[in-house]
């Protein structure tokens, strides 16, 4: 869009019409890649809650004593 814009600035001579129709086809795909790193997120949220893990691990107990001790 920069690039379109300083030609057009310079006055460098081109076809007609080029500049509108390459900025409205990035404008075009801006707006789709966007949606689609949106959704991305959302199933990579649904993979992690698919997994079933739990959302931390205990690696060692300290100063409790072990459920399976209390029997």
């Amino acid at each position: 869009m920069i690039a379109i814009i300083a030609i057009k600035l310079f006055g460098v001579t081109t076809l007609p019409g080029w500049a509108s129709l390459l900025s409205l086809s990035l404008l075009a795909f801006g707006v789709q890649l966007s949606f689609l790193g949106v959704v991305a997120l959302y199933v990579g949220r649904i993979y992690r809650e698919s997994k079933r893990r739990p959302l931390y691990s205990v690696r060692d107990y300290v100063n409790i004593a072990h459920p399976r001790e209390d029997r």
